[in-house]
């Protein structure tokens, strides 16, 4: 272990989250020049990474055989976001909120493109006739509070887009918009909202370009495109950025499950449906998760593990965001570790080995203060 980390760890451990995790503003780039041009992932880049919230260099790998524990391998190798794209979109919204822009209990008009961006939504997929139950009361709109919960727990689709399109616009939308308007909206947000955020922190190798992670420019409800990307130390910012400013609205990340009734009509057989939809938070290690008794979701619940989000899909196949409250171990603040692979198999397992390779290299120096007396004479050198 290098002489430079056991000094920035040893400094670290002693400070408050606040202190720590601030993050130094460099010199502003472009929209277009933080899009990684020409550094287009493959499809399945394994890789894995911690990081202990505030802190610019990462745990050491030294002393690690196994690949797939490594604590850093391929940093700076780019990987397909999927949802854990929906941070940035957080982020971003909560940051309007902050500065008054946006209420937490506006509701958002769910667009059409809204509605069909995934089977994952609180509302029917490509349908227009249809409303939730919420509380006992009949709504066909959603709260910004609920938007960004619902995607930040169970990753819901639909509340995020509409969470977007209203940012973009600058004012709620018309329930009357259009596909491509919406379309539109999205992209307006990832440059004027997302942008920003990547250029304020240096995420040279992030390409932002939905709202969601999911796949772009969708053709007769099946999307065809899929833009966004990043790295494991541009994400590792991200999380520093998101714990920084808000760390008290990190448990919404923890909400193992919602229940929605909905309701819907079929627009081909024209029959109403009702129906409770059940939305379950599957990012792998968090104690909480209702599918950590799901044998088929490999899920590992872990003490100490406070969330935050999770991502699959075909070109991103899977990959997790752990943040880990470090005073279950006597220290202060938290480690983030992520970790992406190329197998459902490996869900939870993986991030698994990774955050306990990366606990091991911290834990030791933690248990070593408890052994310092706390008026011991220190004897000259």
């Amino acid at each position: 272990m290098s002489d430079t980390f056991k000094l920035s760890r040893r400094g670290l451990l002693g400070l408050g989250l606040r202190g720590a995790a601030s993050v130094a503003f460099g010199s502003m780039f472009s929209f277009e020049s933080a899009q990684a041009a020409g550094r287009r992932p493959k499809a399945g880049q394994k890789g894995s990474s911690a990081w202990i919230v505030g802190q610019d260099d990462f745990l050491d790998d030294s002393g690690i055989d196994d690949p797939q524990a490594q604590v850093n391998a391929h940093l700076d190798l780019p990987f397909y976001t999927a949802s854990l794209t929906k941070n940035w979109t957080h982020f971003a919204a909560l940051r309007e909120i902050e500065k008054g822009r946006l209420s937490w209990d506006e509701e958002l008009v769910m667009s059409d493109y809204a509605l069909m961006r995934s089977t994952n939504s609180a509302f029917a997929n490509l349908v227009r006739d249809n409303f939730i139950v919420v509380d006992g009361r009949r709504r066909e709109a959603i709260t910004v509070r609920e938007a960004i919960a619902w995607g930040a727990s169970c990753s819901l689709n639909d509340g995020t887009v509409a969470l977007a399109e209203r940012l973009a616009n600058g004012k709620p939308i018309s329930k009357g918009i259009s596909v491509r308007e919406s379309m539109a909206l999205e992209r307006a947000f990832a440059r004027n909202y997302v942008g920003p955020v990547l250029d304020e922190f240096k995420m040279r190798d992030t390409q932002i370009r939905s709202s969601t992670g999911l796949l772009l420019y969708p053709k007769h409800g099946h999307p065809a495109t899929f833009n966004d990307y990043s790295s494991h130390r541009d994400v590792m910012k991200m999380v520093n950025a998101m714990v920084a400013e808000f760390e008290d609205h990190m448990a919404m990340y923890k909400v193992p499950e919602l229940k929605i009734r909905r309701v819907y009509k079929d627009p081909d057989t024209s029959r109403w449906h009702d129906v409770h939809a059940r939305f379950a938070n599957d990012t792998p290690l968090l104690e909480t998760s209702v599918e950590a008794n799901d044998a088929g979701t490999r899920a590992i619940p872990t003490k100490g593990v406070v969330g935050l989000k999770s991502g699959l899909h075909r070109y991103a196949l899977w990959q997790a965001i752990h943040l880990f409250d470090l005073s279950e171990i006597g220290g202060k603040g938290y480690m983030a570790s992520v970790s992406t692979g190329n197998t459902n198999e490996t869900y939870a397992s993986a991030p698994k080995r990774v955050l306990d390779n990366a606990l091991g290299l911290v834990e030791p120096q933690i248990r070593l203060q408890h052994d310092v007396k706390p008026h011991a004479r220190m004897e000259p050198v």
